[in-house]
């Protein structure tokens, strides 16, 4: 999975990832359930990630995700520890359904759809039943690694390695400046690159799927040969779109009023909005941000 696997970077991450391994190991017997320790360093929502820790029910894996957990202390840890493993305790003992479970992050943060003790929930993450019930246990067990001296008084003052300077980017908030600013706006992707480097790279584009074997006619690639043909043909598609297709940055929005975009065809407002680029107002990410 994308969220699992990482390399340690120092020997703090070392020491870490064998000492939550040792302390999650031994909730998961107490517990009697199957849970196997991950450890992972990636934005799972992009710009917006806030997880420190994830569960999946599939795999019976309880991942720790170091991104957004630098300068945590292990109690820190363990508590996310102790709330993923009643998850799986949930699951095992069918209060928390696998069927229609979904969760999602939007402007308004974490949104989660499931079926708790039979029942639809539909909601903040916050309020979502098997979310209070993981963080109502999570000091519990927390406790129980710690008076099982599988964790010692010095190691739990340990910190894991490096700064968290994660922020929170405030894209409503700014839409909402631009707006009471200009009134009624046409909301357009910010691009990467500007128009004469685009153009470029829609040349270089069009050379590799040429190349390829594709026909460009009448304004449309077409596929041309057999299956086979076709399939290689798709593939060097895909890598094309990748290296050359209009990349966006999803820190920042452009727009037009709506006054301009009555006086520019649909062809080029596009690239007439690059010229109002705004970049997403922030603020540093803080614990009471973060999900697990």
């Amino acid at each position: 999975m994308s969220n699992i696997g990482i390399q340690p970077r120092n020997q703090n991450e070392v020491n870490v990832m064998k000492l939550m391994t040792k302390c999650h190991d031994w909730l998961a017997k107490e517990l009697n359930i199957e849970s196997k320790m991950e450890f992972g360093r990636t934005a799972y929502w992009g710009n917006q990630a806030r997880h420190c820790g994830l569960w999946y029910q599939h795999t019976k894996q309880s991942v720790l995700n170091f991104r957004n957990l630098y300068g945590a202390p292990m109690q820190k840890l363990l508590h996310i520890i102790g709330h993923e493993a009643q998850h799986s305790v949930q699951y095992r003992d069918g209060l928390l359904s696998i069927n229609d479970r979904k969760s999602k992050m939007t402007h308004n943060g974490k949104w989660e759809v499931g079926y708790w003790q039979g029942k639809l929930y539909h909601g903040p993450y916050m309020k979502a039943p098997w979310e209070i019930d993981a963080r109502a246990h999570e000091k519990q067990y927390a406790d129980l690694i710690i008076k099982s001296g599988i964790i010692t008084a010095e190691e739990l003052k340990m910190k894991l390695s490096g700064k968290q300077d994660q922020v929170i980017y405030l894209d409503q908030e700014t839409l909402q400046d631009i707006k009471d600013q200009h009134g009624a706006v046409g909301l357009y992707k910010a691009s990467i690159h500007s128009k004469s480097e685009d153009r470029e790279r829609n040349k270089q584009f069009k050379k590799a799927v040429i190349k390829a074997g594709f026909k460009f006619l009448n304004n449309k690639y077409q596929y041309t040969g057999n299956r086979t043909q076709q399939d290689a043909q798709e593939k060097a598609w895909k890598k094309a779109k990748a290296d050359f297709g209009t990349k966006y940055c999803d820190k920042s929005i452009a727009f037009l009023t709506k006054a301009d975009e009555k006086k520019l065809a649909k062809s080029d407002r596009f690239w007439a909005a690059q010229q109002n680029r705004v970049f997403y107002k922030s603020r540093p990410l803080k614990d009471s941000d973060l999900v697990y």
